[in-house]
């Protein structure tokens, strides 16, 4: 009698979570931008560091440099506490990780659509610029 491993079910995890799968295999689509966005500039990251992928988590608080690809392929999601340091490690804007980030736990959630409609007008550090001077030249008082 020879033991076949169980398969993996999506979105489950588990000790033998992932055994087998081949290294390209990613989870994609609705609820996972946050691991496609994080797969697609990682290496750029730690390449302009001049970092390993050790440098990197042992910044965020992990002993191991396993977490990233766990991250990468969307098999573990990214607690909410380490959006900061990556926002600003990758100098992005924190709310559109944010974005992401209730994406991957919301989903179908019937008040999705509402929570991230509060995102939908995210902008640059640059555009953020433009409209304060266009705030300025035009005399408008509103708080920024």
């Amino acid at each position: 009698m020879t033991y076949n491993a169980p398969n993996r079910i999506k979105g489950k995890g588990g000790p033998r979570a992932g055994a087998g799968r081949p290294p390209g295999d990613k989870e994609t689509g609705p609820g996972y931008e946050l691991a496609m966005w994080i797969d697609a500039r990682i290496d750029e990251l730690l390449a302009s560091r001049g970092w390993q992928a050790n440098d990197l988590t042992s910044r965020l608080g992990y002993q191991k440099p396993n977490i990233l690809s766990q991250w990468r392929s969307g098999r573990s999601r990214v607690p909410i506490e380490k959006l900061v340091q990556l926002s600003s490690l990758f100098n992005i804007d924190l709310a559109l990780l944010l974005r992401m980030w209730l994406e991957q736990y919301i989903g179908t959630h019937e008040d999705a659509p509402a929570l991230l409609g509060v995102f939908d007008r995210v902008v640059t550090e640059e555009e953020f610029e433009i409209v304060k001077a266009h705030r300025a030249a035009s005399g408008e008082s509103r708080t920024v």
